[in-house]
């Protein structure tokens, strides 16, 4: 079974998460496991930077982590095995990477997005994400309810 599993989670866009932290919990909760909910704040171009304020990738990570607190708050899971990490990058090779380095088994990701749209969740960029964990992907979907109301 599955006792590391991690959850990327776009703060710009929460709400697809949530089927991603509802699945991740449940398996968690079969096997005794743990769950890491993993934002990643891209890099700010050096162009930006005159800008900006000096601290501004710092406020960017502290902001993601209050974020993240938030949403673990409503995860039904005891806190000595739910935890959440901000990394700053490229999104795909941070999540990779945090992916290998914790210890991950499993991630687990919320529905992609429409046909056409890009980012996080996107049908080419899970397929990049897939190719290049070492682990299963499974795509968490909306509840059939929420299918039903049009959501």
């Amino acid at each position: 079974m599955f006792k590391s599993i991690l959850a990327p989670v776009d703060l710009a866009e929460p709400a697809p998460a949530q089927p991603a932290i509802r699945a991740a919990v449940e398996f968690a909760n079969v096997a005794g496991g743990r769950v890491r909910l993993i934002n990643v704040q891209s890099l700010l171009p050096a162009t930006f930077m005159d800008y900006v304020p000096a601290d501004f990738d710092e406020m960017q990570k502290i902001n993601a982590e209050k974020a993240l607190a938030d949403m673990l708050k409503d995860v039904n899971l005891p806190a000595d095995r739910l935890s959440s990490v901000v990394r700053i990058g490229g999104v795909y090779p941070e999540i990779l990477a945090e992916a290998k380095e914790w210890g991950a088994d499993l991630v687990v990701i919320g529905p992609p997005r429409p046909k056409g749209t890009t980012g996080l969740r996107s049908r080419m960029d899970l397929d990049r994400l897939a190719r290049g964990l070492t682990v299963p992907l499974l795509i968490a979907q909306y509840s059939a309810a929420r299918l039903a109301a049009g959501a």
